[in-house]
């Protein structure tokens, strides 16, 4: 089961890699996005979750596909042309932003949120995994 600490490493390291494939370096994301260049390196060695501001940019600019982003599913990019669940996410994501301008800490809460959740998912299929039956004691 992933902690916090995996969560983060793996976001981070998806996030180096979007990076590049953008052919930035940290110091002109950190300049174009707005935010310093220590807070790209922190998310992408783990030590910190992705700012709200900087994903924020990334969705807008580049089309970062915001799940591919959290959990390495679908694409990395959004196509405009596109429709479905990854495409509504970005949507939604767009409309949160709108509403959380006020509050940085959005994002890192809501990404321990879906860490928590997953894990929460992962128990109660565990726990919906059959046992198998108990030998019976034979009578002498």
């Amino acid at each position: 089961m992933k902690n916090n600490l995996d969560d983060k490493k793996s976001i981070g390291e998806r996030l180096m890699l979007f990076r590049k494939e953008i052919l930035k370096t940290q110091k002109d994301l950190s300049e174009e996005a707005g935010v310093l260049q220590a807070t790209i390196s922190q998310t992408e060695s783990g030590q910190v979750f992705p700012s709200f501001k900087l994903i924020a940019y990334l969705v807008d600019t580049y089309n970062l596909n915001v799940r591919w982003l959290i959990n390495g599913s679908g694409d990395m990019m959004i196509h405009l042309y596109e429709t479905g669940p990854d495409t509504k996410e970005n949507q939604d994501l767009r409309v949160l932003m709108q509403d959380a301008k006020t509050d940085p800490d959005l994002l890192a809460n809501m990404m321990i949120r879906y860490a928590e959740l997953k894990k929460i998912k992962m128990i109660d299929e565990a726990s919906k995994i059959p046992t198998p039956p108990r030998p019976s004691k034979k009578k002498s």
